[in-house]
């Protein structure tokens, strides 16, 4: 099998594998392929031979390798002259969980990020993914996962929105610091909404620190035995209200179930929607199976949030963004996207009454601009991953977009 990459054409290999229900295929590592890929059809000094595993593919890497081959960028061959299999990102490895084999993936002084994709047909959505995760080397280090599902192969989201018009989906960023053993990570799946499903679009990121690359230290991360779960339930009936165990939250009690009308201020959740109805003690517009805080008419979920106060005022559950990203009213785009020094931010309306923050990959706030210009000096970043807010002073409106820091 071979994949030709030139400065004209970019041929995305995707492995589309077609399984019943749904079962995760190759999720052990113990199928490896031999395949070509060809940075030039004229040049067959540019053409490597690698092992990838069965069902996976890199794809941000190695079109960033196309990229970098296609302007002559001279660290870029070198690597793939000395070693094919660490410059791709995905080694096969031998130290597994499961079986002989598990995937390790690596940085380079080219590029410090490293993925891995899969993509197959699928018409069930499980409850759950897991996967073993090892990690080996001193860095704090970045991983990044997204399985989705929906109807063909779909984008990785930028924003809640874009999770939300998905069917279901697991998604997860956090940090490893330094060496690990393996550990069994789950996630679980998000149903959004009934719709029909055919495809799960799997992605894997990994994000090390280029200075430890550079200074020959090793860090990789190992993945193995990757299984989607779906749960066996045994639903009954109990009190004949017409809720099963899946829904009723007191299958004893007939007049309690999710269809009975709520009665306030007795302590008793009649509607299991998980809050006994207190009715609006702070006259916020918001009862107490909404309101966190009903003693506080600050606090609501219509509130502005401000963030880094340690008070949740829009009671989502955090004290700043709801999640990995948050909705985007504003629509803003930054480039060079991988970075070095400058970031361009390109925005249609006006800047001067714009706030940007910068958070890592943690979540943490390393950087606040209330003066914003289009032109944005990121030296004083780290490498890694980080995600950009960008919001309006004077209507709250926000935008986020994520940021990969290179050097």
């Amino acid at each position: 099998m071979k994949i030709f990459y030139t400065c004209l054409l970019f041929l995305l290999l995707i492995p589309m594998s077609i399984y019943s229900q749904c079962e995760y295929p190759n999720g052990s590592f113990e199928n490896w392929i031999e395949q070509s890929i060809s940075f030039s059809d004229t040049d067959p000094n540019l053409t490597y031979t690698i092992e990838t595993p069965e069902d996976h593919t890199s794809n941000l890497r190695l079109l960033l390798f196309a990229f970098g081959f296609a302007f002559g960028d001279p660290v870029a061959q070198m690597e793939y002259d000395e070693d094919p299999a660490a410059a791709y990102g995905i080694i096969q490895s031998t130290d597994a969980v499961e079986g002989e084999f598990a995937a390790q993936l690596q940085g380079s002084p080219f590029l410090p990020i490293s993925d891995m994709f899969n993509a197959y047909e699928c018409n069930e959505i499980p409850d759950s993914i897991s996967f073993q995760l090892k990690h080996v080397g001193p860095n704090l280090d970045t991983v990044v996962v997204s399985m989705l599902f929906n109807e063909g192969v779909t984008p990785l989201p930028q924003s809640q929105e874009d999770y939300d018009n998905i069917p279901a989906f697991a998604e997860a960023a956090f940090l490893i610091p330094g060496d690990t053993e393996y550990e069994k990570i789950t996630l679980p799946v998000f149903k959004n909404f009934d719709a029909p499903i055919d495809t799960a679009s799997f992605t894997f990121f990994y994000v090390t620190s280029l200075e430890q690359e550079v200074n020959g230290i090793e860090n990789y991360i190992l993945i193995d035995d990757i299984q989607l779960i779906t749960a066996s339930i045994t639903i009954v009936d109990e009190d004949m209200d017409g809720f099963g165990t899946d829904e009723d939250c007191d299958d004893t009690n007939a007049d309690i179930n999710p269809g009975a009308i709520e009665i306030p201020n007795n302590d008793v959740d009649e509607d299991c929607d998980g809050e006994a109805l207190v009715i609006d003690e702070d006259m916020d517009g918001f009862n107490s199976d909404e309101d966190c805080d009903d003693t506080n008419a600050d606090i609501n979920p219509d509130a502005i949030e401000i963030d880094g106060n340690g008070i949740d005022e829009d009671c989502d559950g955090l004290d700043g963004p709801s999640s990995t990203f948050d909705l985007v009213d504003i629509q803003f785009t930054l480039y060079p996207n991988p970075a070095q020094e400058q970031v361009h931010i390109s925005y249609a309306g006006s800047l001067n009454q714009m706030i940007l923050t910068c958070y890592d990959a943690n979540g943490k706030q390393v950087f606040l601009n209330n003066n914003l210009t289009t032109n944005w000096d990121v030296s004083n970043l780290t490498s890694g991953l980080y995600f950009i807010k960008i919001q309006d002073r004077e209507t709250g409106a926000s935008g986020y977009q994520s940021l990969f820091i290179q050097r």
